[in-house]
């Protein structure tokens, strides 16, 4: 199968899209990727050159669909990772909390959010149908007022994608990915794996009831796509989860020293 001349991993935030990153960010030069950590950055694409803009392989990151665009030539593919929608808002709530590093950190520790109050404020827009915001490409449109048009339009979007896989099924979008696109050595361990957030199903009935109401689209949108997903997966054969099996017992080996590696990285 050809190489598409663009690539766009379109990352939705908490579907283990670092991981993904880290693997991807392997298989193509640092001056033919183009890293974008919020919707706003990647819209700033536009202003380069066309010339400029086509020199990129690899666009990846949180960025909504529609980025194909700012290329004038060549082919285009996108691929993307859905999470169910209660489990990737949790995820999300507690990420908040635990990076040092985002803008809401600060905030989150000195008003001691509940999930249903930061919910219910409104400043978190990622909180609120995150998957169809992104895949709509209407990122921007205000709080709580996502509609079935939009969640319609995502859905037409993902029907356009190379490949679309499930979070916790993770390996295989990720072989397919490989064997598809000819990545070396897609090795890896799971990195911004949270370790102090709940399980979904240690939620209360309000705060779970408050989640579903705040992402209600995502949700439909999930319930459509995940078994559309499965059946293209359970078409794959058996020699393909055979290539599977074999992938995850190797990965299994070489994820202990990778840990080793990023343990070292930290400390250093």
């Amino acid at each position: 199968m050809p190489h598409p001349d663009h690539l766009i991993f379109l990352h939705i935030q908490k579907t283990a899209g670092t991981t993904l990153y880290e693997i991807i960010s392997r298989q193509y030069p640092q001056t033919k990727t183009k890293l974008f950590y919020n919707p706003p950055m990647a819209l700033k694409f536009g202003e380069l050159t066309p010339a400029q803009r086509n020199t990129y392989a690899l666009l990846t990151g949180h960025q909504p669909y529609g980025m194909h665009q700012f290329f004038t030539r060549g082919t285009t593919e996108y691929i993307t990772l859905l999470r169910e929608p209660v489990d990737r808002t949790v995820s999300h709530f507690y990420h908040l909390g635990s990076d040092k590093t985002h803008p809401f950190n600060e905030e989150y520790h000195r008003e001691k959010y509940s999930i249903i109050r930061l919910l219910e404020s409104g400043k978190i827009l990622n909180l609120n149908n995150c998957m169809v915001r992104l895949l709509s490409g209407e990122y921007d449109r205000a709080y709580d007022a996502c509609d079935e048009a939009m969640l319609e339009k995502a859905v037409q979007h993902l029907d356009t994608m190379a490949l679309v896989g499930l979070h916790n099924q993770f390996d295989i979008f990720l072989l397919r990915a490989a064997e598809r696109y000819h990545w070396n050595a897609p090795y890896y361990s799971k990195r911004r794996v949270s370790t102090t957030r709940i399980g979904t199903h240690e939620l209360d009935a309000r705060s779970r009831e408050c989640i579903e109401h705040y992402n209600k689209l995502d949700i439909a949108l999930y319930r459509m796509m995940k078994p559309r997903i499965e059946a293209i997966q359970k078409e794959l054969g058996d020699e393909f989860y055979a290539r599977l099996s074999r992938f995850q017992r190797r990965n299994a080996v070489v994820s202990k020293f990778l840990n080793v590696y990023h343990s070292l990285r930290r400390t250093a």
